[in-house]
């Protein structure tokens, strides 16, 4: 035998045990004669390592086999062909007309023939035809389409620009130079000005208010601390407010309502429901060895050359990839693996459903009765008030609406009833005892009219911020001659005195200068009484203000209120019950026998859910319109369709599409502004979502934070799906065979497995850990630490400083938060309003719903990293539990969530996440070729069709189980608890009442009631009617968050003040304000430091000025200076 005979038996013995190449759509021919020798057995060489070879088709187990290694013919070019990633790529030779060999960008174990030309076409980093191997190589030329050599570029990709050296292909945008000409415009308009406020500041007088403006500032801050979610005491004689514990229970304990516990619930549910998919994603990968097989999805394509070895009992020169499954493994093993994960997966997640549905089920009831003990466990205003409606218009005296209401509830109802005992405190060593009450018929203790003055908003929203500094000068005063007295009389009492030294820093230096001189006070105190006048005293019945026909009936038990609605359930209909028979009558006059019928309108009694902090007053002089709801809803999907969608889509087709077109991702200066730029439209979209839910006039909040939700879940699902979606296409944009409807339920492709893994590991790194994590860390810097900084240096600027042209400090003015429509003088009110923090926003309920909604995206691929999402959202879960009750307890200011019409409806979205489960299942259900799936025989359209209907149908079972079985709008059963208190001693606990939170009624008070000359209330118009109170029962006090020391009396509210609760330090260790502002303060200390030690020197007096500290007084001052006095004096001592 020859030796060229010998040569062609060893090639043909190669040849059969490397195993075919397979076309995809077509059948190989049979390989030619003259490669097969007689000495070898063909049909014994068919074994596993053959069936370890190529194959047309992954799961196609009689495809006929190429016993050779080169593939002949044209129809072999340009065609996705696949391995099962046993051998090395380096004996595989293409045809003659597509020499060069290119392996697949998606994965690695496929591969297509290509021409020179065309190489980066099927995978676009592969530009360089490499002669010597005839393999497509990568290009060391990010963007190049085709490379003469590895380091030279002869052609760049679309919107790309070919540099002339041939070595860099840059991006058109980038070439253009617009994103750094957007920088070095921004960042040098901004040096001009800070240059400018360098040489204009020091040169240039400062603003005469100068003062007055830093002390609102200063005001400012310390009233930022106030606003937090701090547990005020009214009868406590040791402290006023303190911070709750971060280990707070506000499961059941009230701090801004029900809806807080409601909100932690949802988290925990949330977890849990992280802790289902995640058991059931990873069973379904544990329960089949679709491991093995999916590790070969992430591997490199260069192993594949040069990690290859040689088996133990193979035949001679067979080259085996690391990478190999088969070991006795065919394809055909393969293909089971993967269609038993499938079965495993559908199986999966039709019980996760059934057990995600059935937890549901079990929590939105626990959801219910924890509303319910809620209620039972804290006493909260909605249990002493019942609204009545159809009372005339134009009826504004609360005293008669009084009489009448319990004139008909006395006549309706005659019967006394038990009263429970007056707790009196009788001091610390004697405890409390308790004083029987007599026993009496209904209370009514008073009535707060729902006025209609929308048109005069901001009149009166003017009236009683000048108001509440009113009574902040009075306080401040009273407070300071209340110290002095008790200094004098400590100074024979050393021990008394050691005390009164610790509060001595709350002496308030807030003068009538702080609020805009004497002028400024009884021109907002005239023009508040006129409001108050026009609308209570004019002659002009059209001027005079008007309600809407309703009114709040408080009672000084809550026992009544429970009385009277059992009554009417009793009943049957409320309608048809006497107490809801009666036409309103003022009393001491006649019903007119002319009055129409259409006049008589009945009184109605309603149930009330809401607290008096959560009514929109303003607004109860309007009909609610599902109009304006609708106009809202349209307007904010037009503000997401060109703010968000819109960008995004430019966004994608200029930038990130040519990049993918890449296989890589865009990077660089323009990612980064266009980062910026996105983050900011969102930004408006959020604030514009916000505003346009409060235009559309809403009475309740609870409503209006119902709106808020929906759109918020609305726009986050929106950013979310087109981040997915523009995933999709930048994964599915470099390959160029595969049809991506036809892939959402079939896997008979290793392409398609391999882009599904791809987009899967884009998912999860996009959400672990920026979306998880990162950006919630980020709000405290975004949106706190920076708009502090931001907002006090503006102020500064302006109104300080002014340390620019006053054309320019008029151009700053509109970006200064509350800023008024001047640049000389600061009021007081705006500058707290300036640099108050951000609201508790159970608005994050919307993360609940889009989180576990996008991870579940991952239940339709097949791929590792799904498990992995899911226990990372378990993380997830336990970190925002922990995160927000640092940022609802020490970051934000308080906001009341007082109903469970939220957490209603965040319930009913929780069918969203519940559906993906159905329409994965439904999904799943065709990928593992489930009998019933296949029987329906249909095409890649209508199963897409079928997955979205399940999404539906799953949706609309939630919705009729949750209302039909769950029951969600009953209201609660009566109360307990608070039966033992009055609606007066409930208010020493949360302070609010119907009274001090209706704007209209205190003003009332204040400028109608009030006889300033007699300095007492006008009887007759008050007639003994309950007034907006706090702890002082003849001053009228308005209700805010943040102002609830004001309800104390002056001599206590030092004990509000951050400086005294926290020993000096300006705020609580959590807060970041409180280093923020120690910081601020050991800088402005240096320089007056060594001011004051040069002036000691010189001789001089060394006063320290009052700007330093401008909230204490000049007596509070004496000890600072004299501190810095003898530092001088040492200093000096010192140096001689």
């Amino acid at each position: 035998m020859t030796v060229r005979r010998m040569a062609e038996i060893k090639l043909s013995a190669i040849a059969v045990i490397l195993g075919c190449l397979i076309h995809q759509a077509e059948a190989i021919p049979p390989p030619p004669q003259h490669l097969r020798g007689p000495e070898i057995n063909i049909t014994e060489t068919r074994g596993s390592l053959l069936q370890c070879g190529a194959y047309r088709h992954w799961r196609d187990n009689n495809s006929e086999v190429y016993l050779g290694k080169r593939i002949r013919g044209r129809d072999y070019c340009e065609v996705t062909m696949s391995t099962n990633c046993s051998i090395t790529y380096e004996p595989i030779t293409c045809p003659d007309e597509c020499p060069f060999f290119v392996p697949n960008h998606a994965f690695s174990c496929l591969f297509s023939c290509s021409s020179r030309e065309n190489c980066s076409k099927f995978n676009p980093i592969r530009a360089f035809a490499d002669k010597k191997l005839d393999v497509c190589m990568p290009c060391r030329v990010p963007g190049c389409s085709s490379c003469s050599n590895l380091t030279h570029c002869d052609v760049c990709h679309d919107k790309f620009f070919l540099e002339a050296d041939g070595q860099t292909c840059t991006f058109t945008a980038d070439k253009n130079g617009r994103w750094s000409m957007i920088v070095n415009v921004v960042g040098g308009l901004v040096a001009v000005l800070i240059v400018l406020g360098l040489i204009w500041g020091p040169c240039c007088p400062n603003n005469k208010f100068e003062k007055v403006n830093m002390y609102a500032i200063h005001r400012a801050r310390r009233n930022r601390h106030l606003t937090k979610t701090l547990q005020w005491e009214m009868n406590n004689k040791r402290s006023a407010c303190s911070f709750h514990s971060l280990a707070f229970n506000v499961h059941i304990k009230n701090i801004c309502g029900v809806g807080i516990g409601l909100f932690y619930n949802n988290i925990l549910f949330c977890t849990g429901v992280a802790v289902l998919l995640w058991v059931a994603t990873r069973w379904a990968y544990d329960a089949s060895d679709v491991v093995a097989a999916m590790g070969n999805f992430d591997a490199d394509p260069g192993d594949l050359y040069s990690k290859g070895s040689i088996p133990g009992n193979g035949a001679p020169s067979v080259l085996v990839s690391r990478l190999h499954v088969c070991r006795g493994k065919s394809a055909d093993h393969v293909s089971r693996v993967i269609y038993a994960f499938a079965d495993s997966n559908f199986i999966g997640l039709g019980v996760l459903w059934v057990v995600i549905f059935i937890a549901l089920l079990a929590f939105t009831s626990y959801q219910k009765k924890a509303t319910e003990r809620f209620n039972t466990a804290n006493a909260t205003m909605a249990d002493y008030a019942i609204r009545i409606t159809g009372l005339p218009t134009d009826e504004t005296d609360e005293a008669d609406v009084k009489a009448w209401v319990e004139k008909i509830i006395h006549d309706t109802f005659p019967q006394t009833f038990d009263r429970p005992p007056e707790t009196v405190d009788m001091g610390r060593l004697q405890g409390d005892t308790y004083k029987e009450r007599a026993r009496s018929k209904i209370e009514v203790d008073g009535v707060s009219l729902c006025y209609s003055y929308l048109d005069k908003w901001g009149q009166v929203d003017d009236a009683l911020a000048n108001y509440t500094m009113k009574l902040e000068l009075e306080a401040a005063q009273q407070a300071n001659q209340a110290l002095d007295e008790k200094m004098r009389e400590a100074t024979q009492h050393m021990k008394l005195l050691r005390k009164l030294n610790k509060v001595k820093h709350s002496r308030r230096n807030l003068s009538v200068e702080n609020l805009g001189g004497q002028e400024m006070l009884e021109k907002h105190e005239s023009e508040a009484k006129a409001l108050v006048s026009e609308m209570f005293e004019s002659e002009d019945p059209a001027k005079r203000i008007k309600t809407n026909g309703e009114a709040f009936v408080i009672f000084n038990y809550s026992d009544d209120v429970d009385y009277i609605w059992s009554q009417l359930d009793a009943y049957g209909r409320h309608d048809m019950h006497p107490l809801n028979n009666h036409v309103y009558q003022k009393p001491g006059t006649k019903q007119s026998s002319e009055t129409s019928e259409k006049d008589k309108q009945k009184v109605k009694f309603v149930y009330v859910r809401s607290e008096p902090v959560s009514v929109n007053w303003w607004f109860l002089g309007q009909p609610q319109s599902t109009k304006k709801v609708v106009q809202g809803v349209i307007k904010i999907l037009c503000l997401i369709f060109f703010i968000v969608v819109v960008p995004m889509f430019i966004y994608y087709r200029k930038i990130l599409k040519p990049y993918a077109a890449l296989g890589t991702d865009a990077s660089g200066l323009k990612t980064t502004i266009m980062g910026v730029i996105l983050g900011f439209l969102n930004t408006i979209v959020g604030i514009q979502t916000w505003m346009t839910s409060f235009d559309a006039g809403f009475h309740r909040r609870e409503n209006m934070d119902v709106m808020v939700l929906l759109m918020n879940v609305l726009t986050t699902a929106i950013n979310l799906g087109i981040t997915v979606m523009l995933i999709y296409r930048q994964a599915y944009s470099t390959t160029k065979h595969t049809d991506p409807i036809k892939s959402l339920t079939d896997i008979s492709s290793f392409e398609v497995l391999g882009l599904e893994n791809e987009i899967a590991e884009k998912i999860y790194m996009m959400m672990m850990p920026g979306f998880f994590f990162v950006g919630n860390i980020m709000t405290v810097i975004m949106a706190g630490a920076w708009p502090w900084i931001l907002n006090n240096f503006l102020a500064k600027v302006v109104y300080v400083w002014a340390a620019l042209p006053r054309p320019l400090l008029w151009a700053l003015r509109p970006i200064v938060p509350w800023a008024p429509n001047d640049i000389d003088f600061l009021p007081l009110w705006r500058a707290e309003r300036m640099l108050e923090p951000m609201e508790v926003q159970i608005g994050d309920n919307a993360n609940l719903i889009t989180i576990p909604t996008l991870c579940s995206t991952l239940l339709f691929v097949l791929s590792s990293y799904t498990h992995l999402l899911m226990r990372d959202m378990i993380c997830w879960g336990i970190f925002y539990y922990g995160w927000l009750r640092f940022m609802h307890l020490r970051f934000c200011k308080k906001c009341y969530y007082t109903t469970n019409i939220v957490d209603n409806w965040v319930n009913y979205l929780w069918g969203v996440p519940l559906s993906m489960v159905a329409a994965a299942w439904c999904q799943w259900g065709f990928r593992s070729e489930a009998t019933f799936f296949v029987n329906l025989g249909l095409g890649r359209w209508s199963r897409l069709l079928v997955v979205g209907s399940s999404f539906l149908i799953s949706m609309i079972i939630w919705v009729i189980a949750y209302t039909k079985i769950v029951k969600p709008w009953t209201p609660p059963p009566g109360k307990t608890e608070e039966d033992q208190l009055t609606v007066a001693e409930c208010q020493e606990h949360i302070f609010y009442s119907w009274y001090n939170c209706n704007p209209v009624f205190v003003l009332k008070c204040q400028y109608h009631w009030w006889d300033s000359k007699k300095e007492a209330f006008n009887d007759k118009r008050r007639k003994k009617h309950p007034i907006a109170q706090g702890e002082e029962p003849d001053k009228v006090r308005f209700y805010s968050v943040g102002k609830e020391y004001l309800f104390l009396a002056p001599s206590r509210q030092y004990m509000a003040f951050p400086d005294y609760r926290h020993e000096g330090l300006p705020g609580d260790f959590l807060e970041f304000e409180t280093y923020l502002e120690f910081g601020l303060n050991a800088l402005s200390c240096v320089p007056l430091f060594f001011q004051l030690a040069a002036k000691k020197l010189r001789g001089q007096p060394a006063k320290l000025p009052e700007e330093a500290n401008p909230l204490l007084s000049s007596n509070a001052n004496a000890t600072a200076t004299a501190s810095a006095s003898g530092a001088a004096s040492s200093s000096a001592a010192a140096t001689a």
